[in-house]
């Protein structure tokens, strides 16, 4: 059985569509579907129903995908290291993150990155920003508060931030969405019987929320991280001290691990623990 065969089966697979898996395969489509169908044939079952939008795998798809999944990434990932190991990797690394964990943890992330031939450009956005960006190739690797669901992406967990309840009890909560992000963790954990109250205002940023619960005598769930200083200036209160552990995500889309200089950027960073002791250490607690 071909592993180059298998390789692209895995692309396709992930990507759910054969023109984006020859996209990330520096391939022709014919040729993607040409190693499929031999695949197949060499199976003696169909790995995937055509359809407009793409493909959908079949029952010997995803046993196919489970037995050789985590062998093939291993490898990949093992030839870009050694790459990465004996060529220049010079040039321009695209890194996303949430605004608000950037302006925490920027130094912390970029002194990881710290390599004389790498020019490093930071976009910051949201959630689907940034998963839109790693899928059509624009960022090379994201740090995230949440774990992709998509196959075509890998993530690790780098980190965690502590969510608590602050402000004033009596007063308006203030979102940070209308999902209630962060707000609906909490009292999912803690007061799993109660429904939050409808939000009196929704600003999509942490830092906006931190500064109007201030302003307004409202009520929020915030990353600790984002209030230790209002709050040693007791300019903040924190209403319950029970907090919830929110993870961080280094993302990055598979495919791309076989460039080396994506390779090296995602193990440096892999490397970091983003937490309190990290932040204090370079100085970025606002």
């Amino acid at each position: 059985m071909s592993l180059d065969r298998l390789r692209t089966f895995l692309h396709v697979y992930r990507e759910g569509s054969m023109g984006r898996a020859a996209k990330a395969l520096g391939l022709t489509q014919p040729g993607v579907s040409a190693q499929i169908k031999a695949l197949e044939h060499e199976l003696g079952a169909p790995l995937f129903d055509r359809r407009s939008q793409g493909v959908v795998p079949t029952d010997a798809a995803n046993g196919l995908a489970r037995d050789v999944a985590a062998g093939i990434d291993r490898l990949e990932q093992s030839v870009a290291r050694r790459v990465a190991r004996t060529t220049d990797i010079a040039g321009s690394l695209h890194i996303g993150a949430p605004p608000e964990l950037f302006s925490v943890y920027g130094p912390v992330l970029m002194t990881a990155l710290d390599h004389p031939g790498l020019d490093i450009r930071v976009r910051l956005g949201n959630r689907s920003a940034l998963h839109g960006g790693l899928s059509d190739g624009s960022l090379d690797l994201a740090v995230t508060a949440s774990r992709p669901k998509n196959a075509s992406f890998g993530a690790k967990r780098i980190g965690a931030e502590k969510l608590q309840l602050i402000g004033q009890a009596d007063g308006p909560l203030i979102a940070y969405d209308d999902d209630l992000s962060l707000v609906a963790e909490w009292f999912a954990a803690h007061r799993p019987d109660d429904n939050p109250p409808r939000p009196k205002l929704i600003v999509g940023d942490l830092r906006s929320v931190r500064d109007l619960v201030v302003a307004l005598r409202g009520w929020s769930v915030l990353p600790a991280y984002l209030t230790t200083a209002l709050r040693i200036e007791d300019r903040l209160a924190v209403i319950d001290r029970r907090t919830v552990d929110n993870p961080f995500y280094l993302v990055w889309k598979r495919s791309r691990l076989r460039t080396p200089r994506i390779a090296y950027a995602r193990d440096a960073l892999a490397a970091t623990e983003l937490g309190e002791t990290a932040i204090r250490a370079a100085g970025s607690i606002p």
